[in-house]
């Protein structure tokens, strides 16, 4: 069975975490050594209840050591899909111990290993993965997206690279590439990895999202505005879409629409970044005072800071602390945002940080100026 054809009839089991990662599906199940084995029948069609007791008769009776690390890497793949990473990357890492050059279980290790947030040691099984194959674009995919994750865009490039001179035409490659270069602060690059996708893929959601967000950072927030509004048609369920159009709102003065889709988007993941940073932001430094809530501001500006630590996120507490009138805690947390701006930040960047810093040591808050929707 190919990869893709596999990957298509298992994708219903697999959607909410591919969305959720954009990782590639799991490598493909490896059938034990008979050719109609009904572990790799049940999970190849997705019918993952049936394939775990499947996959677990077949542990209980003998096999050899290879058809067992297949049977083990089988069932990894369904309890994976059905969010059981820590069993799966226990039945991976069992495949593995019996069968230490069976690459599709680093891959899928790797990839339940990302699940779990354990990014350093994901990418030393795609590691693993890439040397055993190296002629596969999936592999250098996978692992490019946990450097990505893991704050390293510069070798996430290289993979993605890689990954596309094997397979020009695989849309996510493209899109998690995009993504890389924003990192980097090149947005205009990420734009053409954006078209790209959407031009072979027009129905992408997460083309149109990212793309809105690197037509943000170019300062054109009506192409951003369209860009959120397209993936939005789509679904209007997307988090990290609505908080995107919701940065827009705000920067168009619109500040109603902007908290309306930074609630929405908090509601479908309450762990969304850039919606608890946003809306911890707008509630902190907005000019028109219905919308401002400085008790609220704080709390979200800490749970945005408990998801990841960073000089934004650590600006935005800094704005909420002197919202509700802490300024010690806020220059305290505006000195620190100022010692974390990464080394090749805009000149700007650094001066707007230098300005709240002084605000809040004359101890007033930073409001935003007001925008006329």
């Amino acid at each position: 069975m190919k990869f893709e054809h596999w990957k298509n009839l298992l994708r219903p089991g697999l959607a909410a975490l591919t969305l959720a990662l954009l990782f590639c599906a799991p490598a493909p199940p490896a059938p034990a050594e008979e050719p109609e084995d009904p572990c790799f029948r049940a999970v190849a069609a997705g019918e993952l209840d049936l394939a775990l007791g499947v996959c677990s008769e077949q542990l209980a009776a003998d096999q050899t050591p290879r058809a067992r690390a297949s049977t083990l890497n089988n069932r990894g793949i369904c309890l994976l899909a059905k969010g059981r990473a820590e069993e799966a990357a226990d039945d991976f890492g069992q495949a593995i111990a019996l069968a230490p050059d069976f690459a599709p279980a680093y891959a899928n290790r790797g990839f339940a290993l990302a699940r779990l947030g354990r990014l350093d040691q994901a990418i030393k099984d795609f590691d693993k993965a890439v040397a055993l194959m190296p002629a596969n674009a999936l592999a250098y995919f996978n692992r490019g997206h946990a450097k990505l994750l893991n704050g390293a865009p510069e070798p996430a490039l290289a993979d993605f690279d890689r990954c596309l001179s094997l397979d020009p035409r695989y849309t996510p490659a493209l899109v998690q590439r995009g993504r890389a270069w924003a990192a980097r602060g090149r947005p205009d690059r990420a734009l053409k990895d954006f078209d790209r996708a959407i031009a072979q893929d027009p129905r992408n959601l997460e083309a149109f999202t990212q793309r809105g967000l690197a037509w943000e950072k170019l300062g054109e927030p009506r192409r951003a505005l369209a860009d959120f509004d397209q993936a939005l048609a789509f679904n209007p369920e997307i988090p990290q879409a609505l908080a995107g159009r919701g940065l827009i709102h705000k920067k168009l003065g619109d500040y109603a629409r902007a908290s309306e889709d930074y609630r929405r988007a908090l509601e479908l993941n309450p762990a969304q970044s850039e919606a608890v940073n946003g809306l911890a932001w707008l509630l902190a430094t907005c000019p028109d005072q219905r919308y401002q809530d400085p008790t609220q501001a704080v709390a979200l500006a800490l749970k945005a800071l408990e998801i990841r630590e960073d000089a934004g996120r650590m600006d935005t507490l800094a704005a909420a602390y002197a919202a509700a009138g802490r300024y010690g805690e806020a220059v305290a947390a505006q000195e620190k945002a100022i010692t974390m701006v990464w080394p090749g930040a805009a000149a700007k960047l650094k001066g707007a940080y230098e300005l709240r810093l002084n605000t809040y040591k004359s101890k007033r808050p930073w409001r935003e100026d007001p925008v006329r929707p």
